[in-house]
């Protein structure tokens, strides 16, 4: 997405275009939540330049706007488990099981493993 806002004879400022890639990032539809990242966080759309240009209206109360963000986030939820799920199978479809045979067991310790060095300091007046 980055590289669509950067001219192709210079690649030094493209730094600069950051703000504007994330906020196009964050007002568009996410593939897997279908929701607008926008309108999770803050609770309203976005008020893009076409909005004020045309000086749409905003939200009318602030109960639609809590009954509208919670179907979102339930339906965001709804998405995100089925996108898993989707992943999850494609995942697996090409994954191969492997066995391992260990003829070592981890929990025992060899002899020369065994530290019989100890000292004891007695300290005395």
């Amino acid at each position: 997405m980055l590289a669509a806002f950067i001219p192709e004879t210079s690649f030094t400022n493209w730094h600069k275009n950051i703000p504007a890639v994330v906020f196009a990032h964050n007002t568009s539809v996410h593939s897997t939540l279908l929701e607008i990242p926008y309108f999770l966080m803050f609770g309203r759309d976005p008020k893009l330049p076409m909005d004020v240009a045309m000086n749409l209206p905003t939200a009318s109360s602030a109960d639609d706007m809590l009954t509208r963000l919670k179907r979102a986030f339930e339906n965001a939820e709804n998405n995100l488990t089925n996108g898993q799920v989707k992943q999850k199978k494609r995942f697996d479809k090409n994954l191969q099981e492997e066995i391992y045979f260990s003829t070592v067991s981890p929990f025992v310790r060899k002899e020369s493993q065994i530290n019989y060095n100890l000292s004891v300091r007695v300290h005395t007046k």
